[in-house]
Formats: C-alpha cells, sequence, structure tokens
C-alpha cells in the first residue's frame, strides 16, 4: 500500500511539474490575445493522463483532482489573479473538475476518456463564465466581436469560449495520440 502512494505521487509531482512547464513557457510564446487572461495551451493534458491513469486506484481520485488544483494553483504564480473569487473559478475549480476526468476509468465505462475531457472541459467553462460574470463585470466592452453587449452572461460566455474550446479540443485530439499503455500502465520502476 505505501508502495503505491508513493508511486501516485511521484507520478503526481512529476506531471505537475510537467504541466506548470507547458503553461509558463506558452504563457510566455504566446501573445496576449485575452485582456483579462486566458490563454491557449496544453497545460491540462499531463492533469488529464494523470488523472485517467490513477483515479480508479486506492486514492488516485483525491490524488487526480490534488494534481489539478495544485498545477492550476501553483500556475497563479505568474498568472495572478485579479480577484479571490477569480483564483477560486478560473484556477482552484478549473484544475479539480480537469483531475476528476479520470471519473470514466472509476465508474468503468470503458474507452471514454475524451468524451470525459469534452464533459469536464464545458464544466471548466461554466465555472470561467461564472468567474467572468462575478469578477470582470467591469471590463465588459460595449462592442465585442462586433456585437453589441448589453448582458454580462453573454459576453462571459464568448470571452471564455474563446479560450476553453480551443484547450478542450487540443487536450482531447493530444491525448488521442498518446499509445493506449502510456494512458494505462503504472510507473515503470527504475533499475538499479
Amino acid at each position: 500500500m505505501e508502495k503505491t502512494k508513493t508511486k501516485l505521487l511521484t507520478e503526481a509531482g512529476i506531471l505537475i511539474a510537467v504541466s506548470l512547464l507547458l503553461d509558463y513557457i506558452i504563457g510566455h510564446i504566446q501573445p496576449k490575445l485575452w485582456a483579462q487572461g486566458g490563454s491557449i495551451n496544453i497545460a491540462f493534458l499531463p492533469i488529464v493522463l494523470y488523472s485517467v491513469r490513477n483515479f480508479a486506484k486506492p486514492n488516485g481520485a483525491t490524488f487526480s483532482i490534488l494534481v489539478g488544483v495544485l498545477s492550476r494553483g501553483m500556475a497563479m504564480l505568474w498568472a495572478t489573479p485579479y480577484h479571490p473569487l477569480s483564483a477560486i473559478f478560473d484556477y482552484i475549480l478549473v484544475g479539480a473538475l480537469f483531475g476528476a476526468v479520470g471519473i470514466i476509468t472509476k465508474i468503468k465505462l470503458g474507452d471514454y476518456a475524451e468524451l470525459s475531457i469534452v464533459v469536464f472541459g464545458l464544466l471548466a467553462l461554466c465555472s470561467h463564465i461564472v468567474s467572468g460574470v462575478l469578477v470582470f463585470a467591469a471590463y465588459m466592452p460595449d462592442v465585442y466581436f462586433g456585437m453589441e453587449m448589453a448582458n454580462m452572461w453573454v459576453y462571459s460566455t464568448i470571452y471564455n469560449a474563446t479560450h476553453m474550446i480551443p484547450n478542450t479540443i487540443l487536450t482531447v485530439f493530444l491525448f488521442s495520440l498518446i499509445p493506449k499503455q502510456l494512458k494505462t500502465a503504472a510507473v515503470p520502476a527504475i533499475a538499479n
């Protein structure tokens, strides 16, 4: 049992580091397209991979969600949220949602990880929309994408969909390219 926890923790640490590295690098090379934050990157992929591989294991659900929370929480070191509610809805909750993608392995739905990524990606979009309404209402322009903006829910939905839908599609696409053995195999032991 202790050996299993050590493997889960080791893999978690590695994939959190990979997620943070991807987020940091892409955040510094991508042009700033969204005035109040948002980016298109692949930082969710390591979180999803960890979750799908480990969610059904003992303590796996807890570790998977913590991997998402820690990964997105630590990303706030360089992507400072505007408000505590933004930290909760844009980082912590979104990380937890992507960390929960592996629930499909827990409830024995077979190879539906890509569908699970889409479902949890849409839930993450909803979290971003709520954050936009609660925190960013003061930043709503009069016109956005050639449309007059009178409703904060509409503005927040359009604004956040422009980065979360591509992020979700990119994560699904890249996840589908990962060989099945890497999606399900335990961390290989290091030979001495």
